[in-house]
């Protein structure tokens, strides 16, 4: 996300060009002191030259590190200040330097400008860090394996202190004696924060299956993945990293991979996609294309929305609570498609269900109305889940989300579908759907997992448009 404000930044510098130059050339008539302003091709040239020092000096006043925390904003402000009247400085220097000859108040006026920008995009983003972390949806859920040793103890103090995105759900392991729950207190209240205890070592199995976990930190005496090699194998087989607490404080160059997160290493199980900045880029492209897609279908949804007042009555959207990254709980939209009570007649037609594993889908459900079936054979009633992908629940693309119900009953490696954000479409969606049995979904699931890249999502998509006009596999 830092490299995305980088982007940010430079975006921000490059737009307050025209901005700053018409302010100053058109309050000119008003302000006689303004002098003239210089063509804008010279002052945008004179500035873009100076882009590249700009960004240097972002990354040494690290003004752009600010999703560690929550920041007041006068934090936020302080090393926008430091860089822009160090930029004024070597601006200043520059023109004495080479003679250049460039109106001072529409130097001040670009500074002043950018200043304000990049502040306001911060706080902006700052609001959303806020609320996402109310929701809970930017938690980050940590599971801690091992007994109650000063090294668990002192992890857990410094993940409270410096992690706002971090839970600490429980510790499994051996319970303390009551003379060391006794010290345990006492040393807590003085340094580390309470860890719960939430069970032996034989749960563990059960609690990934049950709670929402997204690491899993292993402590002595668990701290060798040969000792805890059943537990390891329940992390790989649902996709949830492992780390391992390591003795060393010397880098080491081996498989798996070394991690150094909160100031103590780790050797690093990850069956998840690595490559975090295009994954930051997809979550940057799905946010921007749901927006861009809310705008231009925004006409068609709302005569969709009409015609299903006036046929169908309310409610027009149907939410379903689903299950997201990692067995997070969110409400999925949809327009609605069926009767007002579909969800009191499902116990009535499991008898008719026609796919595999268990999901419950049938080709002609009875409960669908007309309008209904006219909407899902051309995908129309997924429109609303664009608002899902614009706040963070959903992608364009990824694992379809299943309800609750269903995703609790999927068991084992089938469970790994839940390590990547679902989506609108899919390697499912754009291969058949609900012509393709359970397994053989799950199988794309991980497929897609596995080998994704923007590229497979860019055909999917294109795929899907194919699809809908199609409406292959639609029921």
């Amino acid at each position: 996300m830092s490299r995305l404000l980088f982007i940010g930044d430079a975006l921000l510098i490059v737009a307050a060009i025209p901005i700053a130059w018409y302010l100053h050339h058109n309050l000119r008539p008003w302000l006689p002191f303004l002098k003239d302003s210089p063509a804008l091709p010279i002052f945008a040239t004179a500035a873009l030259l100076l882009l590249p020092i700009w960004l240097a000096l972002t990354s040494l006043f690290k003004s752009h590190n600010i999703f560690n925390r929550l920041w007041r904003t006068t934090e936020l402000a302080w090393p926008l200040l430091k860089l822009h009247g160090t930029m004024l400085i070597i601006i200043t220097i520059a023109l004495f330097a080479s003679q250049f000859s460039i109106n001072r108040t529409l130097v001040i006026g670009y500074l002043g400008i950018i200043l304000l920008l990049q502040l306001a995009l911060r706080m902006l983003l700052q609001m959303r860090l806020r609320y996402r972390l109310a929701l809970g949806s930017l938690r980050r859920h940590i599971l801690l394996v091992g007994d109650d040793t000063p090294a668990l103890q002192i992890f857990a103090q410094d993940v409270v202190a410096e992690d706002p995105h971090a839970l600490i759900i429980g510790r499994i392991g051996n319970a303390p004696s009551a003379a060391h729950a006794d010290n345990g207190s006492e040393h807590s209240a003085q340094s580390a924060p309470h860890v719960d205890h939430i069970g032996p070592l034989a749960n563990f199995g059960l609690l990934l299956h049950t709670k929402t976990v997204d690491q899993v930190f292993f402590f002595p005496p668990h701290d060798n993945p040969a000792i805890a090699e059943d537990a390891l194998k329940e992390c790989e087989a649902l996709g949830v990293p492992a780390l391992f607490y390591v003795h060393t404080p010397k880098p080491l160059q081996a498989a798996p991979k070394l991690a150094l997160l909160h100031r103590r290493p780790f050797f690093l199980f990850d069956l998840t996609p690595g490559r975090q900045n295009a994954l930051a880029l997809k979550y940057v492209l799905d946010v921007a294309g749901a927006a861009v897609g809310l705008i231009l279908l925004s006409p068609l949804m709302l005569l969709v929305a009409l015609l299903i007042l006036i046929t169908m009555g309310r409610p027009v959207l149907y939410s379903q609570t689903r299950t997201g990254l990692f067995g997070r709980e969110f409400k999925m939209y949809k327009f609605r498609s069926m009767v007002a009570n579909a969800e009191k007649q499902r116990n009535t037609l499991l008898d008719d269900n026609e796919m595999s594993g268990p999901v419950f889908k049938i080709k002609t459900d009875p409960r669908v109305t007309r309008l209904g079936r006219m909407l899902r054979k051309s995908s129309i009633d997924e429109l609303p889940q664009l608002f899902n992908v614009l706040i963070g629940d959903m992608s364009l693309v990824g694992p379809r989300p299943l309800i609750i119900q269903e995703q609790q009953n999927i068991v084992g490696w089938k469970r790994r579908r839940l390590s990547m954000r679902p989506g609108i479409s899919g390697l499912w969606q754009v291969s058949g759907r609900s012509n393709i049995d359970f397994e053989e979904w799950m199988q794309l699931d991980l497929a897609y997992i596995d080998n994704w890249s923007l590229t497979t999502d860019a055909k999917i998509l294109l795929k899907t448009i194919k699809v809908v006009l199609t409406g292959e596999g639609a029921s």
